[in-house]
């Protein structure tokens, strides 16, 4: 049977270092994403995309209430029941 002889700590050590060779710097996952060139991810694209129109429709709407409401407010200081007639 053919036995392997024990290699040494130097043998070792240039095997490991002939693996590290073509590996890149360790970096952290946020360099990394910081440091990518090219487009837009796909969420990023999503955040910009226009509301659908019902959305929009409903906003501006509620808006609208909003701002009736508050000049029927504007012309009065007292707002509730008077306690004297």
């Amino acid at each position: 049977a053919h036995v392997r002889q024990k290699l040494s700590k130097e043998e070792r050590l240039a095997l490991i270092r002939a693996g590290r060779e073509d590996r890149g710097k360790y970096m952290a996952r946020a360099a990394i994403k910081q440091k990518k060139t090219g487009g837009l991810s796909n969420r990023q694209k999503e955040h910009k995309k226009a509301m659908p129109l019902a959305a929009k429709r409903a906003k501006v709407a509620k808006s609208r209430q909003e701002k009736k409401k508050k000049q029927q407010r504007a012309g009065k200081q007292f707002r509730g029941r008077k306690a004297w007639k």
